[in-house]
């Protein structure tokens, strides 16, 4: 689904709770007040300024924002691709994994499905916390040279 709006675009409920989208996608004119919970096949590409109405769940093989206003709500990602155009401002927490257990993770240039790197982490400075990992995790975590934001968690059902 494609929504290009010059104003606000605000979706009123869950979107691909019992099917999912194959994706979803707005254009970078006005803004985006995301649901609760948003489950696409493919990609979400909010190329507006989404912002957060509650505590919000996308689930989604990629997941890109022009801007990310979270306020005080928090942010759960199942993707295996992230990324943040311009800027991400909140106090919530952002806890992001990859689709499956199996998922594995690189951060700042480490090898993995879920490609997390430096530029992306020092946009997240302003939220309470960053998980990075799920707990049932069983995919490998591989990390390069990086700064984490403060009250970063990497969890895995492995351990370190």
């Amino acid at each position: 689904m494609t929504v290009n709006a010059a104003g606000a675009t605000t979706f009123g409920g869950t979107i691909g709770g019992t099917t999912p989208l194959s994706s979803l996608s707005t254009d970078a004119g006005g803004t985006t007040l995301l649901p609760a919970a948003v489950t696409t096949s493919g990609a979400q590409n909010y190329g507006d300024s989404a912002t957060l109405s509650s505590n919000t769940a996308l689930n989604a093989s990629g997941v890109s924002f022009g801007d990310l206003v979270g306020g005080a709500f928090d942010l759960t990602l199942r993707t295996d691709a992230w990324s943040i155009t311009n800027t991400a401002s909140g106090s919530g927490a952002i806890d992001v994994a990859p689709t499956t257990a199996a998922g594995s993770i690189g951060l700042a240039g480490g090898i993995g499905t879920l490609q997390l790197g430096s530029p992306l982490f020092a946009k997240l400075t302003s939220f309470n916390s960053l998980t990075v990992g799920r707990a049932d995790g069983t995919g490998a975590i591989s990390a390069g040279a990086l700064t984490l934001p403060s009250n970063t968690t990497i969890t895995s059902s492995t351990g370190p």
